[in-house]
């Protein structure tokens, strides 16, 4: 909901002045951050996983299209291979 209010010309001109209150609402939202554990990852699953990609053929063409399949694959060993754990573990864990 909004309210305008006049509150009077500027000095030496036309224009006016203009009060506004404007209030907004939102409701909570319930989200766990999620982080990867670095020191748990299975680096021998990954690694392997890792070899088995053609990199020329992955990193043919643009560089964006590049960027983009090297992301794709990051983003997936991550999943695949770095145990999750919510927010406010104990154990001290990286933002891979």
């Amino acid at each position: 909901m909004y309210n305008f209010q006049v509150l009077g010309n500027f000095e030496k001109s036309g224009h006016k002045l203009l009060c506004c209150n404007l209030n907004i609402a939102k409701e909570a939202e319930d989200s766990i951050e999620v982080r990867y554990d670095c020191n748990k990852m299975d680096t021998v699953g990954a690694s392997e996983e890792l070899s088995l990609i053609d990199w020329e053929k992955v990193l043919k063409g643009t560089v964006n299209k590049g960027w983009e399949s090297l992301k794709d694959i990051l983003f997936r060993i991550q999943s695949k291979y770095f145990p999750r754990k919510a927010k406010g573990g104990k154990k001290k864990l990286c933002m891979c």
